[in-house]
């Protein structure tokens, strides 16, 4: 299976990259910082021309079909189902409690705070 990220700095897909790397996972890296690359154009041809950061696309090595993951928490699920030696099928149960707690905690508190920072770092233009 190839995997590419459409990655973006100081966007929620660095915990993506994090995940792939502590997966120990080949992966392809597309930076999406300002313009987008024009090989990244090409292979966004069948995407949504709204692309959303991160973006993860699949591809079966005996296919051609690509399969488009967005939103962090969905990504994070399946590749822990997909690679699971780290995943979570090799958790104990109150080590999963801490793993959903854990992993939504970046959706649902820790996100609205760093939303918040950066809000305040342009508005005093030091970002």
């Amino acid at each position: 299976m190839h995997i590419r990220l459409f990655h973006k700095t100081n966007s929620r897909s660095q915990r993506i990259l994090w995940l792939l790397e502590e997966l120990n996972l080949d992966y392809e890296l597309i930076h999406c910082d300002g313009f987008i690359p024009t090989q990244a154009v090409e292979k966004l041809a069948n995407q949504d021309s709204s692309l959303k950061f991160p973006t993860l696309h699949l591809v079966d090595d005996h296919s051609t079909e690509v399969i488009s993951l967005t939103e962090t928490a969905a990504i994070a699920d399946y590749l822990s189902h997909q690679f699971n030696d780290l995943g979570i099928a090799q958790l104990s149960p109150s080590e999963v409690l801490e793993y959903y707690f854990w992993k939504n905690f970046a959706e649902a508190t820790f996100m609205p705070e760093q939303e918040q920072s950066t809000a305040l770092f342009v508005a005093q233009g030091t970002a």
